[in-house]
């Protein structure tokens, strides 16, 4: 009977893409009938393309003696900035209030770079202004000059994502005062855009 197993993942660090081989090792000659589980879940494959979602961590067992196992091992993923969103504090914006747009994303590992794009829109160009870095762009007092379509831009060692655009309209409410309202559109680059940073 086999008393000790030894799980291997590699690499134990992927990236998503990579090719993952899972490796169960035992002290006696190599038993055939290896079955694979990440956390507690059957793996069906011992070699297989790394997606983010195969993070996690894994052991291997005898079938039909699965009391008999090995120690878990992690496997880590790493992947560029995607799922990119952007979300407005408040929700109801009053012209003359301050208002936050914050950055979200899933990545692996964690954004390190976030950078704020206005976008505008002439004949036959598109224009993105930097507006700011960090994960929170602060607008302290709303006016009809900040209405336009915001992106922002995430980095990571790995690469880049872009959020949806945000869309900072003015819009009449029915007291007849001024309100921003923000809508979220798909972001289209091309070729003639300008980027400008003043």
């Amino acid at each position: 009977m086999v008393t000790e197993l030894t799980a291997v993942v590699q690499p134990y660090t992927a990236r998503e893409g990579d090719t993952v081989m899972l490796t169960c090792r035992s002290g006696c000659p190599e038993p055939t009938d290896i079955v694979w589980f990440k956390e507690r879940q059957r793996v069906w494959s011992s070699v297989f393309q790394a997606r983010r979602e195969d993070a996690g961590s894994y052991y291997c067992a005898i079938l039909g003696q699965e009391t008999v196992r090995s120690a878990s091992v992690a496997l880590s993923v790493h992947y560029y900035p995607m799922n990119v969103s952007v979300s407005v504090n408040p929700e109801h914006i009053v012209e003359g209030g301050r208002v936050n747009l914050t950055c979200s994303s899933e990545a692996n590992p964690a954004a390190d770079s976030y950078t704020w794009y206005k976008k505008t829109e002439t004949i036959g160009s598109n224009t993105l202004i930097h507006m700011g870095s960090g994960q929170v762009l602060s607008l302290p007092s709303m006016e009809s000059s900040h209405g336009g379509l915001y992106v922002c831009n995430v980095r990571n060692s790995l690469g880049e994502g872009n959020s949806t655009e945000v869309v900072l309209a003015m819009e009449a409410s029915q007291h007849g005062l001024w309100h921003l309202t923000a809508t979220n559109s798909l972001t289209l680059f091309s070729s003639n855009m300008t980027l400008f940073v003043p």
